[in-house]
């Protein structure tokens, strides 16, 4: 009896804690993107522009940027921080 009680709680807490990585993961995520629309069109160089309307804007320059032409304007999708998988981390 004690063995399946033992065995019921390991699997909750695995679960639980799996999921709660997840949420964080997410989270994480959402705190790297900047998203905003400027105008004009992307061109060539539209990440490049992004970068820097980004960075005048007051924000932190971005690693990495994309250009989407909307409407008439551009939406640009920028990361700010790289978050690292546990793949990442791995030594060969």
């Amino acid at each position: 009896m004690k063995c399946a009680v033992s065995f019921m709680v390991s699997c909750f807490l695995i679960v639980f804690f799996t999921s709660h990585i997840k949420e964080l993961e997410a989270q994480k995520w959402k705190a790297c993107v900047i998203k905003q629309i400027f105008p004009g069109s992307c061109r060539p160089d539209g990440y490049i522009r992004c970068k820097n309307d980004i960075t005048k804007n007051g924000k932190q320059r971005p690693l990495e940027c994309e250009c989407k032409d909307v409407d008439g304007d551009r939406l640009c999708f920028c990361y700010k921080c790289l978050v690292l998988t546990t793949s990442d981390l791995t030594i060969s």
